[in-house]
């Protein structure tokens, strides 16, 4: 998944698009895009900053209507958050498991 996150970072193109990849290669079925393009510091890029970026998305959303505002965006937060609700999911069941065994 490396290889292909850098192959599509050097087209050095603010879109999404169909990243061509054959999941047997890489154990995913599905992969979400998050974009970001900004200046970097230093040569160095402040990645809490850039989650930060999407997480700002969160205002644009309508949870009432389970979809963004219109004439906003709002992939990259809700790309965001679906992957955090899957650790602490993952993470809760595995303490949840954890616990049950004792």
């Amino acid at each position: 998944m490396a290889t292909l996150a850098q192959q599509w970072s050097q087209r050095c193109v603010d879109e999404y698009g169909n990243m061509p990849f054959d999941s047997d290669d890489i154990g995913f079925d599905v992969i979400g895009q998050n974009n970001w393009v900004g200046p970097a510091a230093g040569g160095r890029v402040d990645m809490s900053g850039v989650v930060d970026d999407w997480f700002s998305e969160i205002h644009d959303y309508n949870y009432d209507r389970n979809r963004c505002s219109s004439g906003k965006t709002c992939t990259d937060y809700t790309q965001v958050s679906r992957t955090l609700m899957l650790v602490f999911v993952e993470h809760n069941k595995h303490l949840i498991l954890k616990q049950a065994s004792k």
